[in-house]
């Protein structure tokens, strides 16, 4: 809820909200009004999962990699597999309007250039970061990749020893 006081000239409102307190000071009481509307709906938005209309996928990820990332024992290839998303289209797709298919056809491009377990890296990766935003920031609503179907991996290798190999073998352990 929001109050507005004046102070003087000038007209300070304070927004409480779910334990959430921002105040501030304008000239005009229709300058503070305006604040404290568009404010209380913000905070309304986030707590409801609501993304904000501006806020991109390249902006969660640039945030993760800021805020999430360092704290982490693999920063390194994280933080190259996330630059690497960012380069995409898929950077550029606002939160509001993210759906699987977008995902999909990230996996599906990928898929052209590198092998299918890089891919499903990158994948768990930016599922990670859509799970920061829900659960963390509030600014999604739904993780949307774990919504898609993961790539299929390569086939396991079958290595048959050869007489020799087994001899040798033989021979350390005896």
């Amino acid at each position: 809820m929001a109050s507005i006081s004046k102070r003087g000239q000038r007209y300070t409102v304070r927004v409480r909200l779910k334990g959430k307190e921002v105040t501030k000071t304008f000239a005009t009481r229709a300058e503070a009004r305006e604040w404290a509307i568009q404010t209380e709906s913000d905070i309304n938005n986030r707590r409801l999962g609501l993304t904000p209309k501006n806020i991109t996928v390249g902006d969660l990820i640039s945030r993760y990699l800021q805020e999430v990332t360092p704290t982490k024992r693999g920063h390194k290839s994280e933080r190259i597999r996330l630059n690497r998303v960012l380069k995409t289209d898929l950077a550029n797709v606002l939160g509001i309007a993210l759906m699987p298919t977008h995902i999909a056809q990230w996996r599906d491009n990928c898929l052209k250039q590198v092998q299918s377990p890089s891919v499903a890296y990158e994948l768990n990766t930016i599922s990670r970061v859509l799970k920061y935003a829900m659960k963390g920031l509030n600014l999604i609503r739904d993780n949307l990749a774990i919504k898609i179907m993961r790539p299929k991996s390569n086939k396991a290798r079958t290595c048959l020893s050869s007489d020799e190999e087994i001899k040798c073998i033989y021979e350390v352990f005896v």
